[in-house]
């Protein structure tokens, strides 16, 4: 009997271990990412929905996995060296969670959660003093290296909403938010209202000069304001977006010096089909004129902007989407490729070499919206998967291949089969 109940328990082990399933498409991560944080141009992190942190010591080469203990959407990361960081984050039902590593992102411990608030943005200005930013105008600040946290409030309103906090040393900080820019000078204790209107970027070189950027609740009202005497006055820049009649903005702002600056702009058409897209904007002159940088993003949206202080650049985006730059260069690189389709079908003819097929992006289904396909073929066991081109406008919906190398697609193209 107790030879039978041995053999069975190990029949039991044997087959759990062969039903285990590893991701391998796409790699590192298919959750949307919201921030990133590098110390150099090799070491940093990036954060997003499920509780996902990747960190990468190869400048965004390779990316791995840190365990967060949590499952809620973490928005913003800092770090003040190689080991200190804090993470905040929450749910869309109003849950708050803060994140504290001392060692690199070995381990994450969870300094604070509760209800009544999500977090949106997070700053640090050494190892000592931080601030987190979020919903309904609320702000934490703490002076011993988040240990113990003080709520402050910035602002009045329930749909005061804090999308960025900013400071330049333990007293002087700036907040953007969806009622205005917000400005303290005695460490959050008490805010004053710069700038009135939606407010979802905020920059400042010094105490004095700062850029932030207005969306356009209305069509055509997307702003960038510059100021050089902590926005007691203002110059207006530009209109942003790059349609005619569009509601527009820009958040994730970031300037080098006085002139080169950078920052992610986002436009929706007013046609008969709302569709909003994400640009990343460059300026060499201040932000009096700002021209597009071409970026491989594969339809996917992009979420945040960040520059190291020695020109590391990186942009996170949707379902994995991850871009570097390095010494402040406009080539930026996909070192996460993220997914941007469905995939219906896949074959492999061996260990080692397969397909998979499906539409080019979430909204096609076959037979309707036909804009192009996705083909993508691995020959090392699905390890790295490689983009294929049929060249032909359809939404394949199965692929087969013989041992030969022969194969077939069929799907659709608007309302008629293909092969």
């Amino acid at each position: 009997m107790k030879q039978i109940l041995f053999i069975s328990i190990l029949v039991c082990i044997n087959f759990t271990l062969l039903s285990q399933w590893t991701r391998q498409y796409p790699q590192p991560t298919e959750n949307d990412l919201y921030d990133a944080f590098f110390i150099d141009n090799y070491t940093g992190w990036v954060v997003g929905e499920n509780g996902t942190i990747l960190k990468t010591v190869d400048g965004g080469c390779h990316w791995e996995p840190q365990i967060s203990g949590t499952s809620f959407c973490l928005k913003a990361i800092c770090f003040v060296d190689e080991n200190s960081g804090w993470i905040a984050g929450g749910t869309n039902d109003d849950q708050y969670i803060i994140l504290k590593t001392e060692d690199g992102g070995k381990h994450w411990n969870i300094l604070l959660t509760g209800v009544g608030t999500r977090f949106r943005d997070i700053c640090f200005i050494d190892s000592t003093h931080g601030w987190i930013a979020g919903d309904y105008g609320v702000v934490y600040h703490t002076s011993d290296s988040g240990e113990n946290w003080t709520q402050q409030s910035c602002g009045y309103g329930t749909f005061q909403n804090l999308y960025d906090i900013h400071f330049t040393d333990p007293f002087n900080g700036w907040v953007a938010s969806r009622n205005g820019l917000y400005q303290t000078t005695n460490g959050g204790n008490t805010w004053t209202e710069k700038v009135s209107g939606r407010c979802e970027s905020v920059f400042f070189k010094d105490h004095s000069e700062g850029w932030i950027s207005l969306s356009g609740i209305e069509y055509g009202k997307g702003r960038v304001l510059h100021s050089s005497d902590g926005f007691i006055t203002w110059d207006t820049l530009r209109m942003c977006g790059g349609y005619e009649n569009s509601s527009c903005g820009a958040f994730s702002m970031y300037f080098k010096n006085n002139l080169e600056g950078w920052m992610i702009s986002w436009s929706c058409s007013t046609s008969w089909w709302t569709s909003c897209s994400e640009s990343l904007l460059k300026t060499v002159d201040g932000g009096d004129t700002w021209e597009y940088v071409s970026l491989e993003k594969n339809g996917l949206e992009i979420n945040n902007l960040f520059f190291s202080k020695e020109g590391k650049g990186c942009i996170v985006g949707d379902h994995g989407l991850i871009l570097t730059s390095t010494n402040w260069t406009d080539q930026w690189i996909r070192s996460s490729y993220g997914n941007s389709t469905c995939l219906y079908s896949i074959c492999f003819t061996d260990d080692m070499n397969g397909w998979a097929v499906g539409p080019e992006s979430f909204f096609q289904t076959p037979g309707w919206w036909d804009n192009g396909s996705n083909i993508i073929n691995t020959t090392d066991g699905g390890v790295t998967w490689n983009q294929q081109n049929s060249g032909v406008l359809a939404v394949w919906s199965s692929i087969e291949f013989n041992s030969s190398g022969s194969g077939w697609a069929v799907g659709s193209h608007f309302s008629t089969g293909i092969a």
